[in-house]
């Protein structure tokens, strides 16, 4: 007979704790500058390399240019994909999250990463709302997007890439 260990109130905790951070949990353990081979290692075999059938690997906006995806993904507690873009050395320069469904989701995401990082750095209006953090712990910028009523993205990249 094997025993086997019950897993703890810890486990448990720590687990709600991943599946409901921003960025999926597995995002956690990303770096800048990671290769695609540390990406997908990193989250556990999630990525994918884009193809045009894909819409997160669509072009949305001037500069999104997606090498590879990661689906079926929970982030603030919403549906969403991530696209992960690479520079010339084949390391991790940039990661977009993207909501197909924004309908209330903006304000929900907005509260959200107020949550995380505080009060905005910049706030910007016109036909595409954005907002911008800037996170000097992990050297990261973080931009929702609002291009309702079609999709909202939270962007994140390196400061020194803003």
């Amino acid at each position: 007979m094997v025993i086997r260990p019950i897993p703890s109130v810890a486990f448990f905790a720590a687990l709600l704790f991943f599946s409901m951070s921003p960025t999926y949990g597995w995002w956690e353990y990303a770096k800048w500058g990671m290769t695609i081979e540390e990406l997908n290692t990193a989250s556990g075999g999630k990525v994918q390399l884009c193809n045009m059938r894909e819409p997160i690997c669509r072009p949305r906006y001037d500069g999104y240019v997606p090498n590879y995806y990661a689906s079926h993904l929970t982030v603030f507690g919403l549906p969403a994909g991530a696209a992960f873009c690479f520079d010339d050395s084949e390391r991790l320069e940039r990661t977009v999250i993207v909501f197909d469904q924004p309908g209330p989701t903006v304000d929900s995401l907005l509260k959200s990463l107020q949550s995380s990082y505080g009060p905005p750095a910049k706030v910007g209006g016109g036909p595409i709302r954005f907002t911008t953090w800037r996170d000097t712990e992990d050297n990261t910028s973080i931009v929702l997007l609002d291009m309702s009523p079609i999709y909202a993205t939270i962007e994140y990249k390196p400061l020194s890439k803003q």
